[in-house]
């Protein structure tokens, strides 16, 4: 069976604002931010597909923002991180990729011969070696 309906995987977060540290705490705003990048990673790690990695980092971006922190820092905290996980995400191309698979199957045949020099053929009633 083919399954026509794409794969979702849909970050819900803290929905409540007395789940966020506040902005009016006395600790740096590094450190009140702290749990917002933490929150931010597992949303871009975790939510399938693109939209809903979207869709995520705004509900995070929202709370926050009622909570009483700045939309432009969100935005531009949670823009750096998504930026960040997506230069960590190895580049395909399809050519290197049909190149390093035919130098691997290039490879495999090379030790293959070398290991194997010679191979036995059975064949009805007659036993044939060949040396390669």
């Amino acid at each position: 069976m083919l399954e026509t309906k794409p794969l979702e995987l849909i970050y819900h977060g803290p929905t409540n604002i007395s789940q966020v540290l506040l902005p009016y705490s006395a600790s740096p705003l590094k450190v009140l931010l702290s749990g917002f990048r933490s929150r931010c990673h597992i949303v871009i790690k975790g939510a399938f597909p693109d939209h809903r990695v979207q869709q995520g980092l705004d509900q995070l971006i929202h709370l926050y923002t009622l909570a009483g922190f700045p939309n432009e820092e969100l935005q531009t905290i949670s823009s750096q991180i998504l930026i960040q996980h997506q230069n960590l995400q190895p580049q395909e191309n399809p050519l290197v990729t049909i190149l390093v698979t035919l130098l691997n199957g290039c490879f495999f045949l090379v030790l293959w011969f070398r290991c194997f020099r010679s191979c036995i053929i059975s064949v009805p009633n007659n036993l044939v070696l060949l040396s390669l």
